[in-house]
């Protein structure tokens, strides 16, 4: 699986093999906790390939589950306006602007 983010407060998860959407994780717009603006990094976590981490100007990093279809946690502060989001070892590392 692959996951795209851009201009929306979404993430579109698509399979690789088929490049159809699997799931579309959105927050705000439908009233569901998750981003409010813009994100601008994804990234999977290595060891549970059902989990992911994103981030954007709404100085939230959220921690999405594909099996729920939504966030599971949610860390306020930093503001990511580029690719400046890792996870490593059990952390989530990011960058931020501030």
């Amino acid at each position: 699986m692959f996951a795209v983010c851009g201009n929306e407060p979404t993430i579109n998860v698509y399979d690789e093999m088929t490049r159809k959407l699997v799931v579309n994780l959105s927050g705000s717009a439908t009233g569901l906790p998750g981003h409010e603006l813009r994100v601008f990094a994804v990234k999977f976590d290595k060891i549970d390939e059902n989990l992911l981490c994103s981030g954007g100007w709404d100085k939230t990093v959220q921690v999405w589950d594909l099996r729920m279809g939504g966030p599971v946690r949610s860390l306020l502060g930093p503001s990511i306006c580029g690719d400046s989001l890792d996870l490593f070892d059990g952390f989530i590392l990011t960058g931020s602007y501030r």
